[in-house]
């Protein structure tokens, strides 16, 4: 699932958070006494998508998550599109390993 971030200027962009990213949202919203166990969705996604767009290049070096939110006018979900710094969506396209296959008795799990 990609993120479109819609910027109080206008411009746009787009990212795909990885796991990593989400992990280090939950850590920042711990610190931050959030919450944890999803008590702040909207905190923690957004901070999952500022570290995607941080660790991507595409934060300027030492802007806070606070100074980053106050530039942003929305985010919105998209599925299955390729974001902006070439992270592979769902598409079966780039770097990621292919999906395990159907086993007999439906999808495998992990």
């Amino acid at each position: 699932m990609s993120v479109i971030i819609t910027y109080t200027d206008g411009t746009t962009q787009s990212c795909q958070p990885t796991l990593f990213d989400t992990i280090q949202a939950e850590k920042y919203a711990t610190s931050q006494g959030w919450g944890s166990g999803g008590t702040s969705v909207i905190a923690t996604s957004s901070y999952a998508t500022y570290a995607t767009l941080r660790r991507r290049g595409f934060i300027q070096t030492g802007q806070t998550f606070e100074q980053w939110a106050q530039t942003v006018a929305r985010m919105d979900t998209s599925e299955g599109t390729r974001d902006e710094a070439g992270t592979p969506s769902d598409d079966g396209s780039g770097d990621l390993p292919a999906p395990l296959p159907d086993g007999p008795t439906g999808p495998s799990t992990i």
